[in-house]
């Protein structure tokens, strides 16, 4: 059923699909996204290992659909969204593919031609945005308690845009990525210290390389680089469910990287790096999805220490 209010405030209800169709495991999302003057409306679905997604359009007074995606799956995830630029509308939206542990994020487009693509392989989509550079999807990855062997169900997001199959991540839950004006996009983040909200002239540029190697006596060192950054990072140990533990700042290099040397006293937990934009004030980040696992060897330091005990 799609409801508009006309100028005298009028509601006006128009029935759009009938018969129980398309059937679906969970309730369908769909979006509605004006078209010059016309509406059209967007919707998802799953059962029985297919999943599709359909634009239905007016036409002749009756309301007719396309299919702008279709193939192996479970059901959608979470919301629907989509915007129409150009002469084109676009779509983005999260699906379940529990064989394969996946839950990848579909972007569609439906101008001359169709287009579909996975632009990321296990992420909630959060919110989308049609800017003057192309489409922009927003979502959260994250790494859970089981990745690191941990009982219960907590997770540590982080948030990701995709803009033309390139991610920047951010840290924290992204809530939510919307157009704004003047070519302008507005993004949510949910960290640790609260919720904020940037807007930012310009699309997201920083990336944050990270890496982290174990060494024999427990120690970690921790090394990346910030292209084109200048400052420092901070680099922290998380572990799902628990608040997470600055290990400290590592000041950058003329070429933008820098190295760490860390001494944890229990695993297991994961490394992220955070790097604040000093323009935008956008904190970036990269979560690492590999833990350090067991806690520093204490037994050369003990031999040191008793001597010939």
């Amino acid at each position: 059923m799609l409801t508009r209010i006309d100028l005298r405030g009028r509601a006006h209800t128009v029935q759009i699909t009938g018969s129980g169709f398309p059937k679906s495991f969970v309730a369908p999302p769909a979006v509605p996204v004006v078209a010059g003057r016309t509406v059209r409306v967007i919707e998802s679905y799953g059962i029985d290992g297919a999943v599709g997604t359909i634009e239905w359009r007016q036409q002749n007074g009756t309301w007719k659909g396309q299919y702008i995606d279709a193939g192996n799956g479970d059901f959608p995830v979470g919301p629907l969204l989509g915007a129409v630029g150009g002469n084109a509308v676009y779509a983005a939206w999260t699906q379940a593919l529990l064989g394969a542990g996946e839950l990848p994020v579909s972007l569609a487009k439906h101008g001359r031609l169709i287009e579909s693509n996975f632009v990321l392989d296990r992420a909630i989509m959060t919110g989308f945005g049609l800017t003057r550079t192309g489409p922009e999807v927003a979502a959260n990855e994250w790494v859970s308690a089981g990745d690191l062997g941990l009982p219960g169900e907590a997770v540590d997001w982080a948030g990701v845009i995709v803009n033309r199959r390139v991610g920047f991540e951010l840290d924290g839950w992204l809530a939510g990525l919307a157009s704004a004006p003047r070519g302008t996009r507005d993004v949510l983040l949910a960290r640790p210290d609260g919720l904020s909200w940037y807007r930012l002239r310009r699309a997201p540029s920083v990336h944050i390389e990270l890496d982290a190697i174990q060494q024999v006596n427990g120690s970690v060192l921790v090394t990346g680089a910030v292209p084109g950054g200048s400052g420092a990072v901070r680099i922290y140990r998380e572990r799902p469910g628990s608040p997470r533990e600055l290990a400290g700042s590592a000041p950058l290099s003329a070429n933008g990287s820098f190295t760490f040397m860390d001494t944890p006293s229990i695993g297991p937990f994961v490394y992220r790096a955070v790097y604040t934009d000093r323009t935008t004030g956008l904190p970036y980040a990269t979560l690492l999805h590999d833990p350090v696992t067991s806690s520093p060897d204490l037994s050369t330091e003990r031999q040191l220490w008793c001597g010939k005990c």
